[in-house]
C-alpha cells in the first residue's frame, strides 16, 4: 500500500488500468482509504502474478486494488487469497470480487493467511 496511492489513479483509466482495479479505487474513495497500491507497483504485481501457478497470498487487502492487478494476469489455475483486518473493507472487496472464482477475500488478521 502507498500513502496517497488512491489519488494516483485520478487521471488513469481503462485500458491502462484493469476494470476491477478501478472498482477497488472507487471503493477506496468511498471509504476515504488513501493507501491504495501505487499504479506502478500494481503493474509489477501483475507481471509477477502472470508467472505464478498455485496460490498467491496477500496481507492487507485494503479495497482490493492489488488483487485486481494480480488477477488481471494470473493464469486460470492460480488462486489469490487476501486478508484484510478491517471487516467493512473486507466485505466490500469480497463483494467486488464475488464473481471471480480465483479470488478469496478474508476478514481476518494477517496471521490467518498462514492457515
Amino acid at each position: 500500500m502507498t500513502q496517497g496511492g488512491t489519488a494516483m489513479y485520478q487521471d488513469l483509466a481503462s485500458p491502462a488500468v484493469p476494470p476491477l482495479v478501478l472498482g477497488a479505487v472507487e471503493l477506496a474513495r468511498r471509504f476515504d482509504f488513501t493507501y491504495t497500491v501505487h499504479p506502478m507497483t500494481g503493474r509489477l504485481l501483475a507481471a509477477l502474478a502472470g508467472g505464478i501457478r498455485g496460490t498467491i497470498g496477500e496481507t492487507g487487502t485494503g479495497t482490493g486494488a492489488s488483487v485486481g492487478w494480480m488477477l488481471s494476469t494470473a493464469p486460470p489455475e492460480t488462486s489469490i487469497v487476501s486478508v484484510e483486518v478491517d471487516d467493512d473493507r473486507a466485505k466490500a472487496a469480497a463483494d467486488l470480487f464475488r464473481n471471480e472464482r480465483q479470488v478469496t477475500i478474508l476478514s481476518a488478521d494477517a496471521n490467518e493467511l498462514a492457515e
